[in-house]
C-alpha cells in the first residue's frame, strides 16, 4: 500500500486509477491521502483498459475533495477523443468542477458537446478539426460564459467570424491563442479591439495569421492591456519561421508605440 501510495503521489493517474479499482479501502486512502496532493490531472493519450475507462475517472474527478471556487480542477485529455466525448455526454457534477480542460486533437468534439462548459476558464480546443465559426461560434455558444483562456491553435476553419462572437460574448478573456487559423484576419483583430478585450487581453497569439501591418498596429492601438504579442515560431532547428502578412517595419512600428509590449518569435 506504501508504494501504491508513493507512486500515486507523483500524480501518474494510471496508478491512481488503478488503486480506485482494487477495493474501496483503496478508494479511501487515495482520496484521503493522494487526491488532496493533486492540482491537476494528465490523461493524455491515454489508451489502457483502465484509463480508458469512463467510470473509472468520473470516480476519481468525484472523489477529489473540493479546493476553494477559484481552485478547481485542471484536466487534460490531450487526443483521448473517446473519453473526452464520453465525459462532456455524461451527467456528472465532477466536470461542472473543472477550472481548465485541455481538448486538443479530440478530433470528434461536436458542439453541443461544449454546452456544458459555461463554468471553465480555460479552454484549449488545439487541433480539434471539426471547430469552426459556424457551429461553435454563435450567440447561443455556452461555453464562451466564463472563458478567460482559449487556445484555438491549428483550427483551420476558425476565422474572423469567431473572433465577432468572441468580442461580444467573453468579457473576461485574458488569452487568445490563434496560430495557425488561416480565416483570422486584421478584420478580426479590429473586432478585438472594439470589445472589452481592450482592457482584458494580456496575450494575443497570431503566428501563421494572415495579419498584415495594418492588423499590428491595430493590435497594438486598441488592444491597450496587451502585454505580449507572439507573431511567429521556430522550427526544430532553431531557425525562425516568419509567417503572415505583416513585415520587419510592422514590427518595429508596434515597439515604437508600445516599447512595454513584448513582441515574440
Amino acid at each position: 500500500k506504501a508504494k501504491c501510495l508513493e507512486m500515486a503521489a507523483q500524480s501518474k493517474v494510471s496508478c491512481i486509477l488503478s488503486l480506485l479499482l482494487v477495493s474501496r479501502e483503496f478508494a479511501r486512502l487515495v482520496s484521503q491521502n493522494v487526491l488532496p496532493l493533486i492540482s491537476a490531472l494528465d490523461m493524455s493519450l491515454a489508451s489502457n483498459v483502465v484509463i480508458s475507462d469512463e467510470p473509472s475517472v468520473r470516480r476519481l474527478l468525484d472523489l477529489t475533495p473540493p479546493r476553494s471556487s477559484d481552485s478547481l480542477l485542471s484536466l487534460s485529455l490531450y487526443a483521448n477523443n473517446q473519453l473526452a466525448r464520453k465525459l462532456l455526454q455524461s451527467p456528472s457534477h465532477s466536470i461542472k468542477r473543472l477550472h481548465r480542460l485541455d481538448l486538443s486533437f479530440c478530433s470528434d468534439i461536436q458542439a453541443e458537446d461544449l454546452d456544458r462548459l459555461d463554468h471553465v476558464s480555460f479552454l484549449v480546443l488545439q487541433g480539434c478539426k471539426l471547430v469552426d465559426d459556424a457551429s461553435f461560434f454563435t450567440s447561443k455558444s455556452k461555453f464562451l460564459g466564463n472563458i478567460r483562456g482559449l487556445d484555438l491553435s491549428w483550427c483551420n476553419n476558425i476565422g474572423d467570424s469567431a473572433l465577432k462572437v468572441l468580442a461580444a460574448k467573453c468579457r473576461q478573456l485574458q488569452t487568445l491563442e490563434l496560430k495557425y487559423c488561416d480565416g483570422v484576419s486584421d478584420h478580426g483583430i479590429a473586432l478585438l479591439g472594439s470589445s472589452s478585450a481592450t482592457h482584458t487581453l494580456l496575450h494575443l497569439g497570431i503566428a501563421f495569421c494572415p495579419v498584415s501591418d495594418n492588423g499590428l498596429r491595430l493590435a497594438a492601438g486598441r488592444l491597450r492591456a496587451l502585454r505580449t504579442l507572439t507573431l511567429a515560431g521556430r522550427a526544430a532547428n532553431g531557425e525562425l519561421w516568419l509567417t503572415g502578412n505583416w513585415t520587419a517595419r510592422g514590427v518595429d512600428a508596434v515597439r515604437e508605440e508600445r516599447p512595454e509590449l513584448e513582441v515574440r518569435f
